[in-house]
């Protein structure tokens, strides 16, 4: 199964890093492929999610060059297996951005959690 992380930025934004946690009983974290917000970035990106602890996927993008990002899209898509049926909640934390030479945190940062239902 798939879930898209989409994020929207009006300025150049040249860091976006966040934490993505899910139910380890409910799924089983498999990869993480960039998506088409890190592809327009007006300079070389650099992206990589990692899965240190099960249950949780860090996710980093940085633009290097003085280069950024201004646009919307799917900044990460993450690749799961079903480990039972029922609803696993899929939730960000940790939202932090580099954006125009000012930095954010998630208090700034607008996010919304997800659930997916597996049958």
């Amino acid at each position: 199964m798939t879930v898209t992380i989409d994020a929207e930025a009006y300025g150049g934004v040249q860091n976006l890093a966040f934490r993505v946690s899910y139910d380890r009983q409910t799924l089983e974290f498999v990869s993480a492929s960039p998506g088409a917000f890190v592809r327009q970035a007006s300079a070389p990106a650099t992206f990589y999610a990692e899965s240190p602890s099960e249950g949780e996927v860090l996710v980093n993008m940085d633009v290097k060059n003085g280069g950024g990002v201004a646009a919307a899209g799917t900044v990460v898509v993450l690749e799961f297996n079903a480990l039972r049926s029922g609803a696993s909640t899929i939730t960000l934390g940790d939202v932090n951005y580099l954006q125009s030479g000012q930095s954010s945190g998630s208090p700034a940062a607008v996010v919304t959690p997800a659930s997916i239902a597996i049958e």
